[in-house]
């Protein structure tokens, strides 16, 4: 990894430190974060900033069924109906920094082991609208948990 730099929002100095990875979950659901190297400040900026990265890695690499108050569970993808049996399953996501964030942290991955359903329509796999939140909390559980 090249050298940090300073940090682009307070302008200390930063130290590279290799994360270890970590684990976190809830009932069915299972996050772990591989391990990558991180370089922040002592105020943690880079940390916020791969938090919000991740975040918008889960929203965009993984489908949300969207749940219609009378109609059920619909897909996330084609907005169809979803009426195959829920089954488990393993996912990876890859959170990759921002442009502005290349200096400070390598690429990750996110693995989960989450219930998922197929959409007869489009073959899309959706995540249960129910697990929408703690899919997002478990993640950064995780992250937390590699820090």
């Amino acid at each position: 990894m090249r050298s940090p730099g300073p940090c682009p929002s307070c302008g200390a100095a930063r130290t590279t430190r290799a994360l270890g990875g970590g684990s976190a979950g809830r009932g069915p659901l299972q996050a772990r974060v591989e391990p990558y190297e991180l370089g922040d400040c002592d105020d943690g900026h880079a940390v916020r900033a791969v938090d919000a990265a991740l975040l918008r890695a889960v929203s965009e690499q993984l489908v949300m069924a969207r749940n219609r108050w009378r109609a059920g569970e619909h897909c996330g993808g084609c907005g169809a109906a979803l009426d195959l049996p829920m089954r488990a399953t393993t996912r990876a996501i890859t959170v990759v920094p921002e442009p502005a964030m290349a200096r400070q942290h390598t690429p990750f991955t996110v693995t989960f082991d989450l219930p998922v359903t197929r959409c007869g329509e489009c073959a899309v796999d959706n995540v249960p609208s129910a697990l929408n939140a703690d899919v997002r909390g478990v993640a950064m559980q995780a992250h937390r948990a590699s820090s």
